[in-house]
C-alpha cells in the first residue's frame, strides 16, 4: 500500500517576519538620512548667522574708528582744536586707550555713545563681551564693564597702531567666540590724516 501525502499549497495574504523587518529597516534608513541632512542644514545656517554677525561686529568698530578720526580731524580744521587726530582712540587726555596689537591690552567700543565722544571707545583688556541690548536691539560693550544686555558669546578687541607717526594707523578688530569651534574673524583697516 502506498501513501502519497499531497502538500496543498496554501496562498495566504500577508508580509513574513523577515520581509517585515526589511521593509522597517529601508523606511528607517531613509528617515535617518532626512533627519541627518536636516540637522546639517539648521548647524551650517547658525555657523554662517555667527560669521556675519561677526562681520558686522567687526566692520561696526572699524567704521567708528574712521568716524571718531574723521570728527578730530573737522574739529582741527574748522576751529583749530589741538588735539591728536587719534584723540580719543589712541589717547585721551594723555592715557592711551587703543594699545598696539602686541600686547594683552586691548579695548571695546560702545555703540550707544555719540559718535566723536572721547570715551566712545575704551579699555576691556580682558572683558570685552559683547551683550545684546533688548530695550534697542542693539550690540554693545559696556564701557563700565557691567553688561546693560544679554551676552552673545561674542568678544570684541580692537587695537590702534600708527604705522607712520602723526599720517597713518592701523586699525585692528578680532571677533571671537570663546568656548566654541567659532574661527576668530579678523578685519584690518588703516586711516589716515590727510592734514
Amino acid at each position: 500500500m502506498q501513501t502519497y501525502f499531497s502538500m496543498k499549497k496554501t496562498h495566504t495574504r500577508g508580509f513574513t517576519l523577515i520581509e517585515s523587518l526589511v521593509a522597517i529597516s529601508i523606511v528607517l534608513v531613509g528617515v535617518t538620512t532626512v533627519f541627518t541632512v536636516a540637522q546639517l542644514g539648521i548647524s551650517s545656517s547658525s555657523s554662517v548667522r555667527s560669521r556675519i554677525t561677526a562681520m558686522f561686529l567687526a566692520q561696526e568698530a572699524l567704521e567708528a574708528a574712521k568716524n571718531l578720526k574723521d570728527s578730530n580731524l573737522h574739529q582741527i580744521s574748522s576751529n583749530g582744536a589741538h588735539i591728536n587726530w587719534l584723540e580719543g582712540l589712541k589717547s585721551s587726555n594723555g592715557a592711551e586707550i587703543c594699545p598696539d596689537y602686541n600686547g594683552d591690552t586691548y579695548c571695546g567700543f560702545d555703540v550707544l555713545k555719540n559718535t566723536g565722544d572721547s570715551d566712545m571707545f575704551f579699555q576691556c583688556n580682558a572683558g570685552c563681551q559683547i551683550y545684546t541690548e533688548p530695550s534697542v536691539g542693539l550690540f554693545e560693550q559696556a564701557a563700565s564693564g557691567v553688561p546693560n544686555g544679554i551676552d552673545t558669546g561674542f568678544v570684541r578687541k580692537i587695537s590702534v597702531d600708527e604705522v607712520v607717526p602723526d599720517k597713518q594707523a592701523r586699525v585692528r578688530v578680532v571677533i571671537s567666540k570663546p568656548g566654541t569651534t567659532f574661527p576668530d574673524f579678523e578685519v584690518v583697516g588703516f586711516i589716515y590724516n590727510w592734514f
